[in-house]
């Protein structure tokens, strides 16, 4: 049904922002309700829709929207390439927080806290940090000093 909407409502004179909210907003539900694989199934047609959006504030949000409910759809991999598109830092922040907390452990997991706090603070941080393990702070602590070091 998200398709055919989609679909039968696009404007080509207007940006694809509506349709990657509902598209997101779909492969969210089906993830939450359990049905990963066919979340999964959405994303495709969800990132070629965010990648055909042109406005860059839309774009911005349009790829933290494909990166969460790529996070919800278990597929990490999809989600990280989907942050690194965020030009926006706060917002890129807060999708690597996302995805830190789905990965639990892990060096990923330690990298994308870093670059969480290195880019929107420690408020996109918090729950990431508690999510990943007490136990892997100094270590995100040495690559948030690290992060920081090379910005400057």
């Amino acid at each position: 049904m998200a398709r055919a909407y989609v679909a039968t409502h696009a404007d080509p004179d207007r940006d694809s922002d509506y349709a990657v909210r509902i598209l997101a907003a779909v492969a969210e539900g089906i993830a939450e309700a359990g049905d990963q694989e066919r979340a999964r199934g959405l994303l495709a047609d969800l990132e070629a829709t965010a990648n055909s959006v042109t406005r860059h504030n839309q774009r911005n949000w349009s790829f933290a929207r494909l990166s969460r409910a790529a996070v919800k759809s278990g597929d990490l991999d999809l989600a990280e390439r989907s942050a690194r598109l965020i030009t926006n830092p706060r917002a890129k922040g807060f999708a690597f927080a996302e995805l830190a907390e789905a990965a639990h452990t892990g060096p990923r997991a330690e990298r994308w806290v870093a670059e969480a706090l290195h880019l929107a603070g420690w408020a996109a941080s918090l729950d990431a940090l508690v999510a990943v393990a007490e136990e892997v702070v100094p270590v995100v602590a040495d690559e948030y000093v690290r992060l920081t070091r090379v910005s400057r």
